[in-house]
This record gives structure tokens, sequence and C-alpha cells, in this order.
């Protein structure tokens, strides 16, 4: 179906449509589709949001909600926030679940936490990029997919998050 030469098999498998039309038309990508029809290639529907963007976007919501307060919230890896010292953890214990997610001391941090600080030096909320976060009253924590697969909507996300 394919030649380096020339180019692509096509009419009955008896005609070859050179590469040079093939990408000088109009729109080359209907050649693509009608080779992966030809072959029974299936395309795979994945979604375009994972944990780890679901974690971003939810941040970026948390602090557009806040952008108008008195106080202003602060994003900081976990890593920076104890420096070189990430076996202190004491004071995550006020967050539902996070302890089990920390590294060993002297080891990187997977999954990445990302601590939201609210005029305090204990976090607020805990999000993880594995898409999971965790606030400080004790609540569950909130499963970010779950609740976007619902309608879609980053709205929806935060509204369990939010007021911190």
């Amino acid at each position: 179906m394919l030649n380096p030469e020339l180019g692509i098999e096509s009419v009955g498998h008896t005609q070859w449509t050179p590469w040079s039309t093939v990408f000088a038309g109009d729109n080359p990508h209907e050649w693509v589709i009608r080779i992966e029809q030809e072959l029974d290639w299936k395309q795979v529907s994945t979604s375009p949001t994972t944990h780890r963007s679901l974690a971003y976007r939810t941040i970026a919501r948390v602090l557009q909600n806040a952008v108008n307060e008195r106080e202003r919230l602060e994003v900081v890896s976990w890593e920076s926030v104890l420096g070189a010292t990430p076996h202190d953890s004491s004071w995550l214990s006020l967050f539902e679940g996070v302890a089990p997610l920390l590294a060993q001391p002297g080891r990187a941090q997977e999954p990445p936490l990302w601590v939201i600080f609210r005029g305090s030096p204990h976090g607020i909320l805990v999000v993880s990029e594995s898409g999971r976060a965790f606030r400080r009253d004790g609540a569950e924590p909130v499963d970010l997919m779950s609740k976007y697969a619902r309608r879609h909507r980053i709205e929806d996300v935060v509204a369990d998050l939010l007021p911190l």
C-alpha cells in the first residue's frame, strides 16, 4: 500500500498516487484517514485531561478564585516547603491521606505534591499530581478526575475544595 518511491497504492491496487500529489493536496490528512481505514486501524480515544494536568488546572482555578481576597494564596512544591528535611512532615497529619504518599528521606517526592498556603505556616490544601486533593479540615481526599468526569468542568472540581 505504501511505497517509498512510488507513493500510495490506490484505485483497486492498480494505480499509484505519487507522494508529491499526496503532500500537495488541500488536505493531506485525508490520505492518513484513507490509509487507516484501508488497514483497518482503529483510533484509540484518550482523554486530553490527565491526572497531572487536572491537578495543575485545579491549582490555577483555586488561585484565580482567590485573586481579589485580602489574604493572598501561595503555592509551593512539597520539596520546597521543607528544603533539605523532607522527613519533617508532622504538620501534614492535619491532612487526611497525605502521609502514605510522602517519600522516604533522601528520595524524590513521587507523585509530586503542591501545598497551597494562606497566611499560615501550615498549608490549607495539598494537591497531588496523581489527581487527588487533600483539605486540612480532615475531609476525605478528593479524587479530582471523578469530580471532573461528571461534566468536564473544572468548576465542579474546585467547588468541593472551597471554601478553604
